[in-house]
């Protein structure tokens, strides 16, 4: 989802900032989106820091964040989901 005021333009520039003020390693750091919005800042440290917090007053925000951010496991068998759904 891609609105005006995304940052998923800034997102390249963000990561590197981010990374020349703490380091590269992130893997012992907990990132906190405050302004989550669609949550691409959020997902783009998800597989690099320890752990993501993400924050918005609007509901949207909520759901994609909740999906994007908080899943965490790979579904296995998608074709019996898919078959399920289908059925």
């Amino acid at each position: 989802m891609n609105y005006i005021g995304s940052k998923h333009k800034l997102s390249s520039f963000i990561v590197s900032t981010i990374k020349s003020v703490v380091g590269d390693d992130l893997s012992n750091k907990i990132f906190c989106d405050i302004f989550a919005g669609t949550g691409i800042v959020g997902r783009n440290f998800k597989s690099e820091v320890k752990r993501v917090i993400a924050n918005d007053c609007e509901y949207y925000s909520y759901v994609l964040n909740k999906n994007y951010i908080e899943n965490h496991k790979e579904i296995k068998n998608k074709e019996e989901y898919i078959y399920k759904l289908n059925i």
